[in-house]
């Protein structure tokens, strides 16, 4: 088996996380490449977020993103892209419950907890690599069901309801 590439998760998270936004409804504030000016922050980026550059961009999704969530381990390019793009959008935290709540689906017994830790990763990969299909529609459903619940809490952020659609497709 072939360890993903960060290369080509960070082209299809790119497809939706374009250049430069400052919408008044995204929660995030300003970002460029997906990345916002606060996790730019945290990294020790100061400049202009409409100036930051992408080598710095893609150095945090390495750090933050990719290697949080140790993707290079899972063997299957789709799974790994789609937890990336998780992971860029809701935060490591966030795409790890989505994927604990997958799992569970599929008849595995996680704690939804948001932590990345050894039985979730063992248990991501063995699903990566034994049922991969059933993973990702899992995935894609739970990832769903996240949007759903994020625009019933706040209405506001259907505004994005139909990129966020699309990242589930």
């Amino acid at each position: 088996m072939t360890a993903p590439s960060l290369e080509l998760a960070l082209k299809r998270t790119l497809e939706f996380e374009g250049g430069y936004s400052d919408h008044p409804a995204d929660t995030g504030g300003k970002t460029r490449y997906g990345i916002t000016e606060r996790t730019a922050r945290r990294n020790g980026y100061d400049g202009s977020m409409k100036e930051l550059p992408f080598d710095v961009a893609k150095e945090i999704y390495r750090s933050e993103y990719w290697k949080t969530l140790n993707l290079g381990a899972i063997h299957n390019q789709d799974i790994a892209d789609f937890l990336f793009d998780m992971s860029v959008n809701h935060g490591p935290g966030g795409a790890t419950r989505v994927a604990q709540r997958a799992a569970n689906d599929l008849g595995k017994e996680l704690r939804v907890d948001g932590a990345w830790g050894p039985r979730t990763l063992s248990t991501i990969q063995s699903l990566a690599t034994r049922y991969p299909r059933g993973l990702l529609g899992a995935l894609k459903t739970e990832r769903g069901l996240k949007f759903k619940h994020i625009m019933a809490a706040n209405p506001s952020q259907k505004v994005f309801a139909r990129g966020w659609f699309a990242r589930c497709a």
